[in-house]
């Protein structure tokens, strides 16, 4: 996280101030691009989570049912 600072650019020509400016964008960029990469890491994390429970309860289900045969589109939808 960014904190903000106070820059005395007091002295400097327009142009000097005009690059410490767009050095302080690059950055904030990178700072969220950051951010935004973590926060998609870990929502990626819990969406892996949360697909091996619901796999596993699928699990439970089958073996509470006793299914002998694999259970696929085919068999399903009547496809040979």
């Amino acid at each position: 996280m960014m904190k903000n600072k106070v820059i005395d650019v007091t002295g400097l020509s327009p142009k000097q101030i005009a690059m410490v400016e767009e050095i302080i964008a690059a950055f904030k960029a990178v700072s969220q691009h950051n951010n935004s990469t973590q926060n998609l890491n870990q929502k990626e994390d819990k969406g892996r989570e949360e697909l091996n429970q619901i796999n596993q309860e699928f699990n439970w289900l089958v073996a509470d049912i006793g299914v002998k045969e694999p259970i696929n589109r085919s068999n399903i939808y009547g496809i040979e």
